[in-house]
């Protein structure tokens, strides 16, 4: 798995590229969008496009980062 991140316009966009079936590509995924989240960015998107094989486990990882997003306090832009 391979990330390209950037940034357009005050939003994060983190591109994945291969297969996200589980640990460790999982925890690295989950490791980099808190990381980004505790230095107070929440504008983030995940482009999914150049993934090309996802498990149940990559889907878990997909709502787990959904629900750290949702459990952060929002703050005024």
């Amino acid at each position: 798995m391979h990330f390209v991140e950037r940034l357009d316009n005050g939003v994060i966009i983190i591109s994945i590229k291969g297969k996200l079936t589980g640990p460790p590509e999982t925890d690295l995924l989950c490791e980099r969008i808190q990381s980004k989240i505790e230095e107070g960015r929440l504008h983030i998107v995940l482009n999914l496009k150049h993934i090309n094989w996802m498990s149940s486990l990559g889907v878990g990882a997909l709502m787990k980062l959904s629900l750290i997003h949702i459990s952060e306090p929002t703050r005024p832009y």
